[in-house]
Parts: structure tokens; sequence; C-alpha cells
């Protein structure tokens, strides 16, 4: 079984490697793997369906920061791997995606920074589950600098042996970046798709089995006329045939955590997803676990339990689910029919939903029966209510202020 990992480690010398192994971009023919060493070398990987490992892929371009695809893999197969440059490392397994319409899991988790041993023990409760690959909801550091980054795949590789064995996907938090995004560590680092003419790894999409999955940006603008708002409606346009369409951006749409909801994004990607056909929308930022109601079609997760500070959560009428816990959601996907477990670093199950393509039909065919321009009057209780939840945001926070001896933004700290 896939549980039963071969890794032949190899202790002392690393052989000039500063980052073992962390693979990305799987699909159902190619795996891209990745790895830095301390000096420029070529890029060479020994793989195969056994562990001799016959067959190999080079680039003879010699770098620190290594990206190698392999290609021409079968669908729903486990395959071997071992880096060669410079010596021999350790063997370690990965797996292709599923064809269309064949079972598989998937986690999500996020808001790790740099609490190592928190994120060591949700992963750890992660690969019981046997995930062919995992999301991270952002926030992976403190500060997008290069002990973060080190600390953080000290985690995913050297701790856990996540990184070299399953592929990770992931959104950028607002801790994974600094004053310019594309200069960021994170871009320079993780090896993400790259499938619209910005040619970035900002935000993008990918296909598994039955199930479309997008990552959006926060921190890049979505509004109407951006490339990225651009892109994701005629991403999903495209992304019609697929059954299951899965969105992950690191700040909430809904939570009654700390930050609270984004309101300006609820308003402009909210119709794009109600449209769409969007069924899960999962996020973090707020260090908690949090599941809506669903609205409009669309189910809202929170799920920023991966290792950072806890934060405490209110009741709201739009809430279905709320616990201040760690932990990580697990995803199965079906022919018809959406699993979601939240499953707490002790092991317990806290939350489990399961959607059926009847049930969101049925919820999005409700919608249909309101009229698509408000009045004046409508208007009028929209900006009540708003204002409502702003007041109560404000004075959620306060709250933080005499509970908490100081707010992070009055100390100077950011959160």
């Amino acid at each position: 079984m896939f549980a039963c990992l071969l890794i032949i480690c190899c202790h002392g010398k690393n052989h000039g490697m500063t980052v073992r192994p962390y693979l990305s971009q799987v699909t159902e023919n190619s795996i891209v793997v990745n790895w830095h060493t301390a000096d420029p070398l070529e890029s060479v990987i020994a793989y195969g369906e056994t562990a001799a490992c016959e067959l190999t892929v080079r680039d003879d371009a010699k770098t620190r920061f290594h990206s190698i695809k392999i290609t021409r893999l079968k669908p729903s197969k486990t395959y071997y791997y071992r880096i060669l440059s410079k010596g021999h490392m350790g063997i370690y397994q990965f797996r292709t995606a599923v064809k269309a319409g064949e079972e598989f899991f998937f986690a999500v988790y996020g808001d790790t920074r740099t609490n190592d041993q928190n994120h060591i023990h949700i992963l750890n409760k992660i690969l019981r589950t046997q995930p062919l690959f995992i999301i991270n909801t952002g926030d992976m550091t403190m500060g997008d600098d290069e002990d973060d980054w080190h600390r953080y795949f000290s985690v995913i590789c050297d701790k856990t042996n996540v990184g070299e064995t399953i592929p990770i996907y992931s959104t950028m938090g607002n801790h994974d970046f600094k004053r310019d995004l594309y200069k960021s560590l994170y871009l320079q680092y993780l090896s993400l798709p790259i499938n619209h003419s910005d040619n970035t790894e900002a935000f993008y999409s990918f296909n598994i089995g039955n199930a479309h999955f997008v990552a959006l940006n926060n921190y890049l603008s979505f509004d109407p006329a951006s490339p990225q708002y651009q892109w994701f409606a005629e991403d999903l346009k495209k992304s019609a045939p697929y059954k299951w369409k899965i969105v992950f951006i690191h700040e909430p749409f809904y939570s009654s955590g700390k930050h609270g909801g984004n309101m300006h994004q609820r308003r402009v990607l909210g119709p794009l997803f109600e449209k769409g056909g969007v069924a899960l929308v999962f996020s973090g930022h707020d260090h908690l676990y949090e599941r809506t109601k669903m609205i409009k079609g669309v189910t809202y997760v929170v799920t920023g339990g991966g290792g950072a500070k806890l934060y405490n959560a209110r009741q709201d009428e739009w809430i279905k689910v709320t616990d201040k816990s760690r932990h990580f959601c697990k995803v199965r996907i079906a022919k018809d029919q959406c699993e979601v477990e939240m499953i707490r670093a002790d092991g317990t199950v806290g939350d489990r939903l399961v959607l059926t393509q009847h049930s969101q039909s049925l919820d999005r065919s409700s919608d249909f029966e309101q009229p698509k321009n408000r009045g004046t009057e409508e208007d009028s209780r929209q900006t009540l209510q708003d204002t409502s939840t702003a007041w109560q945001r404000f004075l959620y926070n306060l709250s933080f202020i005499f509970s908490s001896g100081g707010h992070p933004f009055l100390s100077g700290k950011s959160s």
C-alpha cells in the first residue's frame, strides 16, 4: 500500500543538496520533481515502476533550483524515483493522478507559519489518510524569508517525508510575500502550474479525475477588469465538463473569526462561483475551522488550523459548524459525491459533509426565482446588513484588545 512508503534515507553528507525533493503538478501521465543544491549542478532523476529505477530524465543546464518533469507515465500508478545529481540519494515513491471517473482523496490545510511541531503533527496525520495530493491555503511561512522557507522545507521533507512522496499545491497567504509579490521567495521556490497569459504561478487551475481546481490570489486585483478575474471567468467556462469545481484562496469569504469575511471578494467573485457551478471554496487566514451552510449552491470552508495560534469564533446565521482546533480536511471525490471530513490533531472527526450533484442543483434552483436586479429598498437593506457586519467585526476585534492584552495592529505585529 502507498502508506508503506519505501524511503531509503541518505544520512551524513547530503551531496550538496540543501532542500530534498518535493513534488508538484501531478497529472495522469506526469509529475514535477523539485530540489535545491548548494552549487549549480545538472538535474538528473532515475525512475521506474520498480525500485531499480531503470529510466532516467535529465537537464544538463546547471542550476541550484532544480525542477524536472517526468512524462509518459501511466494513470493511477505507483512509481519509484531518486535524484542522481552528484551522488545517489534516497529512493522515494509517488502516485500519478487518477483517470476521469475514478475515486480519489486529497487533503487541505493551512496557516502553519513557523509553528514547526504543530505542523509536523498535522502532516503525520495527513500521511495516514494516503491523499493523492495536498492543498495548502496559505501562510506557509511567517515572513517569506530564507530562514522561514528552510524551516518549511525541513518540515515537509526532512521531518515528515511528505514533500518527497505527495504533491503539494498552494495559494499565497499574506505572510508568504513582502512588498513585491512577483519577487517573493514563494514564487521562486514553489513549482506551480502556469496556464494563463500572465505567465505567473500566482493564480492557476488544474484537473484531477472528475474535479477542476482553481487557486486564486487575494493580493492581486480580482475586480472585473483585472487579468485574474477575466482569466477565472474564462477558466470556469472551460471547466464545464468537470462535475466538481473547487476553489482555494487564502482569505475567507465568510468567517466569524478574528479577521472576518472579505466582503469585497464576496461581492465580486461570489456571483462567478454561483454561475460557474463552484461547489466548494477552501480558505485559511482565520486560525480555526468553519463551514457555512450552502449559500446559493456553494459551501465555504475555513481551514486555518495547520499550526499557528488558534483564534476564537462566534456564532452567526450562515455558520453550520465552527471548531477552534488544529486540524486538516480530508476530501473524497467520487462520481456524483464529494465528502469532506474535518479531522482534528488528536484524530477525532470534528465535522463531516456530503455533497451530491443533486443537492447543489436544488440549492441553486431556488436562487433563480429571485430578481436579478435589486431594487432601492433591497439595496438599502444590503447596506444596513454590511454596516452591521462591519460593526460586529469591529466589536469582535475590540474584544481581543482586552482579552489578550493588546491587538497585533496596536503592537506593530502582523497577524
